[in-house]
């Protein structure tokens, strides 16, 4: 049996249940794969992460897997190793003394530990998003007006402390993508799932072994399929608004284009509860006034935080999925659309340009075009037709690539290869 230790940007809903933590409820596709190497029997697995919720170690053992919180404390994830959080880390290793290290992320500094030559144990890193692609992208194509209208005088002095509004984010973005930098450039075997990722892995580092390796979803998605009859017509689902580059803003642009002659037209959105309230935020200040100024409130549904059975059945019900992203790598909220069985949009953005197939799977956008997209979301609202064989096709594609078994038996493959060296 496989010794597997993984190092993970946040703390799994699994661990953090019986721990009394707050539950992330992203980055499903690592609960995926542990379910599924759960069932394989062949390997036994450790997940590691830094957390400011506890104060030291903390460990809960879920199903025969042992979940290793480490304290914050001082140290901060997204800049350089230090050599006292080395050495804590290489104690942590010693303990569990794995065959394999598996990185989830380029994203914090866990994979300098092999790229520095720290350790020695065979590693491999998974592409989640590429920091430094998205930094260039961080301002979600908003003009100079719309980037003053969402910096306040706070925000503007806290920029230096990368906690200053959108100016501030793109700042935190541009620090981790040089610790990505380094990482990428290190690491012997990543792990990846489109084309976008693997042209920029071997941009930065072409003597790596790129292995493909598609996602798993978590099993709501699997199970719920929509109604090609009774579902909320014209409605949307949008997956974020978190900051600019997921073009949540592009969106709130078409629906103002259509809302004239689709009066019921309403967009879902599950990450934010009250924009209003939330709006301390300079970029969900910029998208409050948005909505405010074009008569929009109306037609937009603040749902807030949901788990992963809760975002099925919203998806279930819903007329359309857009994914409006300015950079994205394997958008997770647009592979279970498809999977649903949502007739999906998404832009031209990354990885997104080869998971979705315009019309053949979905329709696709170019990036920022909101014109256009208002046109697609026009096209799937009046053609039933269109929009259900798009959904044939899709949810055909989304089944074979998400298939539990042959991407389990692709992951240990992965590692049987990676850990002989």
């Amino acid at each position: 049996m496989l010794n597997v230790l993984w190092f993970s940007n946040v703390v799994l809903p699994e661990a953090a249940k019986p721990l009394g933590l707050p539950v992330f409820l992203k980055a499903g596709w690592m609960e995926g794969y542990l379910s599924a190497l759960r069932r394989s029997g062949e390997v036994s697995v450790t997940v590691a992460t830094r957390s400011g919720a506890v104060r030291q170690t903390t460990e809960a053992v879920v199903e025969g897997v042992r979940h290793v919180l480490l304290p914050a404390g001082s140290a901060d994830v997204t800049a350089p190793l230090t050599e006292r959080v080395i050495a804590e880390y290489c104690a942590l290793i010693q303990k569990v003394s794995p065959d394999l290290i598996h990185y989830h992320g380029s994203e914090y500094h866990y994979g300098l530990l092999t790229a520095k030559g720290h350790i020695a144990v065979p590693a491999v890193l998974s592409i989640q998003g590429l920091m430094g692609e998205c930094e260039k992208a961080y301002f979600g194509g908003l003009s100079f007006r719309e980037l003053l209208k969402a910096q306040s005088a706070r925000e503007i002095l806290l920029y230096f402390y990368c906690r200053g509004g959108v100016l501030g984010g793109r700042k935190e973005f541009g620090r981790r993508a040089l610790v990505e930098q380094d990482i990428l450039r290190g690491m012997k075997h990543i792990i990846g799932r489109t084309l976008w990722d693997r042209a920029h892995v071997r941009e930065i580092n072409p003597t790596a072994q790129y292995h493909h390796c598609d996602e798993l979803l978590r099993p709501p998605f699997y199970a719920v399929s929509r109604d090609p009859v009774r579902f909320r017509r014209f409605s949307i689902y949008a997956p974020t608004a978190s900051y600019p580059l997921k073009g949540f803003h592009f969106l709130l642009k078409a629906v103002s284009l259509l809302k004239h002659d689709f009066p019921e037209i309403s967009v879902r959105i599950a990450d934010v509860q009250n924009l209003q309230r939330r709006a301390t935020n300079g970029y969900w200040r910029l998208l409050h006034s948005m909505v405010q100024d074009w008569g929009l409130t109306e037609h937009i549904e603040w749902l807030g935080p949901l788990d992963a059975a809760g975002v099925a059945r919203v998806l279930s019900d819903s007329h359309v999925f857009v994914a409006p992203s300015v950079v994205e790598n394997l958008c997770n909220a647009l592979a279970e659309a498809m999977l649903v069985g949502v007739p999906s949009i998404a832009s031209y953005a990354g990885g997104m340009a080869t998971t979705l197939r315009d019309r053949e799977t979905g329709l696709c956008f170019p990036i920022g075009d909101y014109a256009m997209l208002a046109e697609n979301i026009r096209l799937l609202f009046i053609d039933d037709k269109l929009a259900q064989r798009l959904v044939a096709n899709a949810r055909a594609v989304a089944l074979e690539r998400h298939d539990t078994g042959a991407v389990a038996a692709r992951l240990l493959e992965i590692y049987r290869r990676v850990s002989s060296g």
